[in-house]
């Protein structure tokens, strides 16, 4: 888990939307479709899923998402099933409720 959060702010770097790829942010060059692959298999690890899946619901989930480059808001309740490709594309207003 200490090493996907560095991976991602060091070699993966932010996502901007590119409004001629409004439906489909998917990397352009080879560089970066095999780092965005990377990212993910570390994300699909076993013990950093078990690691969230305890964390659903907490402070630490949030901070986890905040720390991937999600925007949540205070108060937000994230619970379980919540599946994220690309974080820094993703907004949660305060006071919202995500998955159960």
């Amino acid at each position: 888990m200490l090493l996907v959060i560095p991976y991602k702010w060091l070699v993966r770097g932010r996502i901007n939307p590119d409004p001629a790829l409004s439906l489909n942010p998917a990397p352009k060059t080879w560089g970066e479709r095999f780092r965005s692959h990377l990212l993910q298999c570390m994300l699909d690890h076993p013990g950093l899923k078990m690691c969230l899946y305890m964390w659903t619901g907490t402070a630490m989930f949030n901070a986890w998402l905040r720390a991937m480059g999600t925007k949540v808001g205070k108060q937000a309740w994230i619970g379980e099933g919540l599946q994220l490709f690309e974080h820094d594309l993703v907004e949660i207003g305060d006071g919202v409720s995500v998955c159960r």
